[in-house]
């Protein structure tokens, strides 16, 4: 394990968040859409780059 600052950070759209099957009361379909399909599609709506030191 390799301790890092973070450098990137990523918004993920809403409705494409498989994460959101395990922290939401009311998730998206977006990990059933993985498993059904074996793929999956995320739009990414905005980033951040911290400066390399």
């Amino acid at each position: 394990y390799e301790r890092r600052e973070i450098a990137e950070i990523r918004w993920i759209n809403g409705h494409d968040n498989p994460a959101d099957a395990f922290t939401k009361a009311t998730p998206n379909r977006a990990l059933e859409r993985f498993i059904d399909t074996n793929e999956l599609s995320i739009r990414v709506e905005g980033s951040v780059q911290r400066a390399p030191e």
